[in-house]
């Protein structure tokens, strides 16, 4: 004789579909005859019915909170930040680089004086005309110009500081050639301060031409060039 307990054990066993461990005909015979595990059985079979036919969209969700305020009221002042960052770096990198330029267009008018002031034959004072060395003064002109040409190109370089990118080379190739020339020259004691000079302010606008041509760069590119260059795996998809 099957207790209750056992009964009902085995009816939740057959609402779950698991195996009895009791033969279903003892089960039913004692469901026949005990009240109370008869209205267990329909408990259990409503229940079972109710969980099985319940419309999803019946059942109460909660709804997540909107989180759009809070996240771009932190991000803000961040890119408000960096944006005024990057202005003020690219409002110095114009200035430097106007700086520089009317320090060329000085050192070209200087040579352009140094060949008015070369000796001249029967010319009035101040005349660009050097009869008694052609050559030098002709050196000089060129240089002259070429200094002039590289004021312009850091005038370009102020307004389109894009363009920065394409003086580097050349400003780095001049300080590289003259650092060799004037490393010669004061081994052999030819070296002038305003040759050193003039070594020192190539560099420092091949320095300068690549500063402001960084300062046009955001947050993240000069990484992802690094990385592409040493071959590193780039991870900010």
């Amino acid at each position: 004789m099957l207790t209750c307990d056992q009964v009902r054990a085995a009816l939740s066993a057959r609402v779950d579909g698991e195996d009895s461990p009791f033969d279903d005909d003892i089960v039913d015979a004692h469901l026949s005859g005990c009240p109370d595990c008869q209205a267990y059985y329909e408990r259990i079979t409503a229940l079972n019915r109710m969980m099985a036919f319940q419309d999803a969209s019946d059942i109460e969700t909660e709804t997540p909170p909107d989180l759009t305020a809070m996240i771009l009221a932190g991000v803000e002042p961040v890119r408000r930040k960096q944006a005024t960052r990057f202005a003020l770096a690219e409002a110095i990198a114009r200035v430097l680089l106007v700086v520089f330029g009317l320090i060329y267009v000085a050192w070209a008018v200087m040579l352009l004086t140094n060949v008015a002031a070369l000796p001249v034959s029967g010319l009035p004072a101040g005349t660009l005309i050097a009869t008694d060395d052609p050559l030098l003064a002709g050196l000089l002109f060129d240089a002259a110009a070429f200094r002039m040409a590289m004021a312009f190109g850091l005038f370009f370089a102020a307004w389109r500081l894009q363009s920065a990118a394409g003086l580097f080379p050349v400003f780095g190739a001049l300080f590289t050639f003259s650092l060799g020339f004037g490393v010669r020259d004061l081994v052999l004691g030819f070296a002038t301060a305003g040759d050193v000079w003039g070594i020192a302010l190539m560099f420092a606008t091949a320095v300068l031409v690549l500063l402001a041509w960084l300062t046009t760069l955001r947050t993240g590119t000069v990484d992802r060039m690094v990385r592409s260059v040493t071959a590193t795996p780039q991870t900010d998809l």
